[in-house]
């Protein structure tokens, strides 16, 4: 071999070996790289399960205070109901009471009215069946009043003590909206108090 053989072998030797050293470097680069991406993909992937863990903790948690609500709505919605429905009945037991319980609650109502004078209206049903110390038994309350002959029938059940423009509306509707807060607590703690 001549000596330019030889210094082309050389050379040729140092660029293989220095090839070898970059590409080792390189593969070392390459391989941190990849190191560093499975690192930062793994961290991406944890931080999407937290995530993901938390929405569904928040959204299992919201859904179960909605399905809460809604029971409690929906328990609230019906004891409403069933109030409702216990207020209409004592309205209709007090329709169906006989005549003289009738007026017997009529008088006890009328107890309010003490010192109120006028004329009393009552329902076409009502004045057929007054009793003849209806008007008395009012007296001796310390109400002045007189029957009117012509009957309301707007009136349900019940009666209006009439004085001028002055009504005092005494009918079962009204005596029942007036008192209906202490109505609804009788029968919710009735009904719904074991």
């Amino acid at each position: 071999m001549s000596g330019s053989d030889k210094i082309l072998a050389s050379i040729r030797e140092e660029c293989e070996q220095n090839v070898r050293k970059i590409r080792a470097l390189a593969q070392e680069d390459r391989n941190a790289v990849i190191e560093k991406a499975h690192a930062e993909a793994a961290e991406l992937l944890e931080d999407a399960r937290r995530r993901i863990a938390t929405t569904g903790t928040t959204a299992r948690k919201a859904a179960e205070s909605r399905a809460e609500l809604e029971k409690r709505n929906a328990i609230l919605k019906e004891r409403r109901t069933q109030i409702d429905r216990a207020v209409a009945a004592v309205e209709q037991t007090m329709l169906e009471l006989p005549d003289e319980a009738y007026f017997e609650l009529l008088c006890k109502m009328a107890a309010a009215l003490e010192e109120k004078s006028g004329v009393i209206l009552l329902n076409s049903k009502d004045l057929a069946r007054v009793p003849s110390d209806f008007i008395t038994r009012l007296s001796a309350l310390g109400i002045t009043a007189t029957l009117c002959d012509t009957p309301n029938d707007s009136i349900r059940g019940g009666f209006i003590l009439k004085n001028g423009d002055i009504e005092d509306n005494m009918t079962f509707p009204a005596v029942i909206a007036d008192r209906r807060d202490e109505l609804e607590d009788l029968i919710g703690r009735t009904l719904f108090e074991a």
